[in-house]
């Protein structure tokens, strides 16, 4: 495994460990009683991954996720570029794109894991200490606030928890690919919140075009649409849209966006003999 450092890595699964348990304690801590035949925990975790719906604390946990995305990997492979580390690295992997290839399918597949993880730890703390979960082929909770996937309260949760995780692995390649084009590596530390927080500013330009107030363009720009797929809709009213639909066509985009990017940055470092 390229640029793989087992003690940072444990740091930081114990960071976002922490940092679960912060946002859990606060966001149960601030929850209304469990409704008699409601859906018991289901709706709360949504919640913990719709983070500005809750608590101050939970807002600025959501947004504390997006520092974390560069720092759970990707840092290494930066910090190594940015010293010319990476030329060692390069030629023993064979070649610029291989070695970079290499980059991106370690980074994507930690992050999915971790991510995973905190998913997980979400789905016991609020069951251990909040309610257990309760599935409705028809949930109400979902199917009344959000764009959901699966109208079927336990489908639409795995579908969740996996969309969910792959929408990360493709925002931490894009927070990548953008590291690769900075010449310093403090610079990077802060990018995740920074391209996080352009990508979601960027969807509010497609409100205007939309003849009602939830825009689908606008959604599909989002970068919710792919890290809390059927959540935080866009506008004052619940899209009548499909969360899945709107997923697949947010993924391809950014996609298509990292594949652009990092095929110019491989142009650019063959003409400057990188």
């Amino acid at each position: 495994m390229i640029l793989f450092s087992k003690p940072k890595l444990i740091l930081m699964w114990l960071l976002g460990g922490i940092l679960c348990l912060i946002e859990s304690y606060f966001l149960i801590r601030y929850a209304a009683p469990v409704a008699s035949g409601g859906e018991g925990g289901l709706s709360l975790f949504y919640e913990a991954n719709n983070g500005a719906s809750f608590t101050i604390i939970g807002t600025i946990c959501y947004f504390l996720w997006f520092l974390l995305t560069p720092l759970v990997y990707s840092s290494q492979a930066i910090k190594a570029r940015v010293n010319h580390f990476d030329y060692q690295l390069i030629t023993r992997s064979g070649g610029l794109k291989v070695y970079w290839f290499r980059v991106l399918k370690t980074n994507a597949g930690i992050v999915f894991i971790y991510f995973l993880s905190v998913q997980l730890l979400r789905i016991v703390l609020i069951t251990l200490f909040y309610a257990p979960f309760h599935f409705t082929k028809v949930s109400f909770f979902l199917t009344n606030q959000h764009y959901y996937i699966f109208k079927d309260g336990f489908w639409n949760l795995a579908a969740f928890l996996i969309l969910s995780c792959l929408g990360q692995t493709i925002f931490s390649s894009l927070v990548l690919i953008v590291g690769m084009f900075l010449k310093n590596y403090v610079a990077y530390l802060p990018s995740g919140l920074v391209v996080g927080l352009t990508a979601i500013l960027i969807s509010g330009i497609f409100l205007p075009f939309s003849p009602n107030s939830s825009s689908f363009l606008a959604h599909v720009v989002s970068l919710n649409a792919i890290i809390t797929p059927g959540l935080q809709p866009i506008g004052a009213y619940a899209p009548t849209f499909n969360g899945g639909v709107v997923f697949i066509l947010s993924f391809f985009l950014y996609g298509i966006l990292c594949a652009g990017l990092f095929s110019l940055r491989m142009y650019l470092d063959k003409r400057n003999g990188h």
